[in-house]
């Protein structure tokens, strides 16, 4: 239920920083890897089953066949520690629109149907899924995410009648704002 979860890939990279080892020779194996699986010359399956967050998702996101599940869990929760979203997920990301923008910048989850509309996974294996991100309920994400600007988002977000958007603005605003600018702007340079 956690084969392709974040955390264990973070440990690693805070043990290597604070013992003064080699930080970027760590970065260039996790994205290698990540590389070596969406180049592979021979077909590779992942199978998205619960959580698949961070990291996680650079190995399993990458895949020539993505499945997901009724109980997929996803997220790239970078912008919670400082970070941005890397692993090359920025590629889907860009391409989600506004749902793509309010995932990269509030670290939000989301389900494997969202997944399968925001190119992050090819099918279900448990039939029609729930995209909440998408349905008509979170017609705020379109209306709140079209500045390319994070202080014009989180206004937006703070100001929209809808609790779910004023609850995005106050995710936003616990995140590094450094962090939340180096995102969106990675975001639209990766579209």
């Amino acid at each position: 239920d956690r084969g392709f979860c974040s955390g264990a890939d973070v440990r690693a990279l805070s043990q290597a920083l604070t013992s003064g080892g080699a930080w970027l020779h760590f970065l260039e194996h996790e994205y290698s890897l990540d590389m070596l699986i969406a180049d592979y010359p021979k077909p590779v399956t992942s199978h998205l089953r619960g959580i698949a967050m961070g990291g996680g998702l650079g190995i399993g996101a990458h895949a020539d066949r993505r499945i997901v599940y009724a109980d997929t869990v996803m997220a790239m929760p970078e912008t919670k520690i400082g970070f941005f979203p890397d692993v090359g997920i920025m590629y889907q990301l860009s391409r989600a629109g506004a749902v793509g923008r309010h995932v990269t910048l509030t670290s939000a989850t989301f389900t494997g149907g969202d997944a399968l509309l925001m190119n992050l996974a090819d099918e279900s294996a448990d039939g029609p899924l729930p995209a909440p991100l998408f349905d008509s309920a979170s017609a705020w994400i379109e209306e709140c995410y079209v500045s390319d600007q994070p202080a014009d988002i989180i206004a937006a977000l703070e100001n929209h009648p809808d609790e779910n958007a004023r609850k995005a603005a106050a995710e936003m605003r616990l995140r590094s704002p450094l962090s939340v600018h180096v995102a969106l702007r990675a975001l639209n340079r990766a579209k």
